[in-house]
């Protein structure tokens, strides 16, 4: 359903290309493995339909509401 790419700079920064069908961005309900993945860090550089950006907003807002506890 995904798959990404690593790749090295000369400085030895990480960056890690990814691309998944539209159902891994799903937020109803957020599978947990989507989760720790977006939570550790996420850029979008490019979408057509925001199901990234959506996903991001709702593991922020999790992630809010997990600190407030």
């Amino acid at each position: 359903m995904a798959w990404s790419r690593h790749v090295y700079l000369e400085d030895e920064t990480a960056i890690e290309l990814g691309c998944s069908a539209p159902k891994w961005a799903a937020i109803a309900p957020i599978d947990p493995g989507t989760f720790r993945v977006v939570s550790g860090g996420c850029r979008i550089l490019y979408e057509r339909h925001n199901l990234m950006q959506n996903l991001l907003t709702e593991v922020k807002s999790i992630q809010r509401d997990r600190q407030s506890r």
